[in-house]
Formats: structure tokens, sequence, C-alpha cells
């Protein structure tokens, strides 16, 4: 089964949809429950009936034996991944790391995240994470950003993390808000970071060829360049 799930996983692509949500009419947690598997650091696995993480920092993740079964709590620090797959056919990983906020950092955040895998390779793999992840009936999950109208902004954050790494660094931050400024400058100074080992498309970003606006084609071409790297 484990197999199976996996095999399906390199089928999915980009299919995170963006989304923001003011925190004033933000919904409580009435995620899913969708066939899942749930993959312990130990190496062993859980199949069931996995309730879709709400909260990126979650102490426990939810679990049925069967759909109409009674849901058991695992905790957070004993987990490594989660695979779930919606009724419409969409399956999701999330994996979970400490976070650095810059490359530069020695040290990263103390508290992993539930980090959403939106692209993948052998090389690297990018993962988007906001305020809150929701599932929705057409088998979806949205990556919310809960913010405050006049004290706070919506964010979304990108993260990598290159093979044999053991933290996620932060590499890109994007918003809808017209009025958060600085977010594409400190995109060029992180990428000088980060992808330093694809000089081709670095030049192409320090020289502006490609921006922050142009992101998930970023995305793309680096991990298309460092493919069996």
């Amino acid at each position: 089964m484990q197999r199976y799930w996996l095999f399906i996983f390199v089928l999915i692509g980009f299919i995170v949809k963006p989304c923001f949500l003011n925190a004033q009419i933000a919904e409580p947690n009435t995620n899913y429950y969708w066939q899942g598997i749930i993959v312990l650091k130990s190496g062993d696995t859980l199949s069931g009936w996995v309730k879709v993480p709400y909260d990126p920092v979650a102490r426990n993740i939810k679990i049925k034996s069967s759909e109409d079964g009674s849901a058991d709590k695992v905790d957070a620090d004993n987990i490594a991944s989660i695979i779930v797959k919606s009724d419409s056919g969409y399956v999701y990983l999330f994996e979970r790391y400490r976070v650095k906020e810059h490359p530069n950092n020695k040290n990263p955040k103390k508290r992993p995240y539930f980090l959403l895998v939106i692209a993948k390779n052998d090389y690297a793999t990018i993962y988007k994470v906001a305020s809150v992840y929701v599932s929705n009936q057409d088998g979806h999950i949205y990556v919310i950003s809960e913010y405050t109208g006049g004290s706070t902004m919506p964010y979304f954050t990108y993260c990598i993390r290159k093979k044999d790494e053991d933290f996620v660094s932060v590499f890109a931050e994007t918003s809808p808000s017209k009025t958060v400024f600085g977010l594409k400058k400190r995109f060029v100074n992180r990428s000088k970071i980060v992808f330093a080992d694809d000089p081709p498309l670095l030049e192409k970003i320090v020289n502006k060829e490609l921006t922050l606006d142009d992101l998930d084609f970023i995305i793309e071409m680096y991990l298309n360049d460092m493919a069996g790297k």
C-alpha cells in the first residue's frame, strides 16, 4: 500500500491552490478525514483515515482505522511525514521539519512544521506554508493566510530542502496585498544563496529576467536543472 501512495504522489505536480482569508472570519478546524498514511520517524507506517493537518505546528495528528471508527492521536514528534488522498483523487504530502527563516541562519526555529510539498525531485523538495491548511469538498487542500485588516498582512512562505539537509530554509514570500514591500528584493538576496548551485537560473534572477512573479516557473526550472545531481 505504501508503494501505491508514493507512486500516485509522483504524478501530482503543482496542485496546491493559493488562497488567503481574513482572520476575523476564519473557520474553525473542520478538516476532513481522508485515506492516508502516517510515516513515523522509526520507519513504521500507520494506514487509515487521517485528518488533514490544520495547524502547521500541530502537536498531534488524528487517525482512524476505518471511516466510521474512533480517532486516535499520534504525537507529532513521532511523525516524519503524512500522505493523504482526497475522495477526488488528489494526493498530498506533508513533511515535518524545523525551518530556518533565512538560508544563512545557523539555527532553525525550535518547533518543527508540517510543510505541504508542492514540488520535488531527488535533489530538492519545495514546500508552501502559511497560517493554516484547509481541506475542502472539492478534494483540494487550500493554503490559507489569516490576517487582521489594518494590523497584519497575508503572507505565503516558500521553503526548500536539498538532499542530505536536515532543515528547511525559507527562500521566498509572496502576498496578494499591494501594500507589502521588499519581498522581491528579499527574494533576490535569498536566491543568491539557495540557487548558487544553478548559475544560469541565478543569473536570470539577478538580472531581473525572472522575478518573484515568475516563482512557479523558477521552481520548475530549478528542479529540472538539478534533476539527477
